[in-house]
């Protein structure tokens, strides 16, 4: 029998696991509850994947760039020079430069920064890629 390349992923389309198995189990990777499991179609990296839950039969497809903006990445360290960066996936999850992680659904975040230094968010959304933005905080004037 053929054996396929398989993800196991969650209810939000998020892979939480890849492997090799027969092609015959490869629906059976998950618990049917919390985690399901589905065959890589030929061409989709399972590094880049995610899984489109909103059709039936589930399809595994590969994260694309996120299609968010951001307003600077240069800043002065005053505690009121604001970043935002809007257009963002429904719900993102956001690490922020101190290591906290939230998850965002209003579309956008902004922030300060009253640090010098480089300063790093992540931005984690179903269906895009992972994304570390970098913003340079400089000592005010």
């Amino acid at each position: 029998m053929k054996n396929v390349e398989f993800v196991s992923y969650d209810s939000s389309g998020r892979v939480q696991g890849r492997g090799r198995c027969r092609e015959a189990d490869a629906a059976k990777q998950g618990d049917g509850v919390d985690l399901f499991g589905a065959e890589v179609p030929a061409g989709v990296d399972s590094k880049r994947a995610w899984v489109d839950t909103t059709v039936s039969p589930h399809e595994v497809k590969e994260k694309g760039p996120s299609p968010h903006s951001i307003n600077k990445t240069s800043m002065v360290a005053d505690g009121t020079d604001v970043c935002t960066i809007s257009n963002l996936h429904n719900p993102t999850v956001v690490t922020w430069p101190d290591g906290v992680v939230t998850e965002e659904t209003d579309g956008f975040i902004s922030f300060t920064i009253d640090e010098s230094g480089t300063h790093s968010v992540t931005l984690d959304a179903v269906p895009y890629l992972k994304e570390v933005i970098n913003v340079i905080a400089t000592d005010p004037a």
